[in-house]
């Protein structure tokens, strides 16, 4: 599963070629989160989500036989490193 690392709302849900199922968030205060190859969500576009959240599930790449998910995000349209969001092991 991958959970929000925010809350905020669904700005837009599309499928890509390369990059499966793309999900962008905006968690306000000019923050935005792009997670792409997820294999499927019950998100809708303009709903509401809370911390924590599951925002999808894991697309499994077939030549490895495990998941991957791209994550990126933004500030204020600046990339930004996602890890200083997510807690120390």
């Amino acid at each position: 599963m991958v959970y929000s690392l925010s809350t905020g709302f669904v700005k837009q849900i599309f499928l890509s070629e390369n990059s499966g199922m793309n999900i962008i968030l905006h968690h306000g205060n000019g923050m935005t989160s792009i997670i792409s190859n997820l294999n499927s969500t019950r998100l809708k576009p303009g709903e509401t989500i809370a911390t924590g959240d599951v925002i999808g599930t894991v697309n499994n790449i077939e030549a490895l036989s495990v998941g991957r998910v791209d994550w990126l995000v933004a500030l204020n349209g600046y990339g930004i490193n996602p890890l200083q969001f997510t807690a120390s092991p």
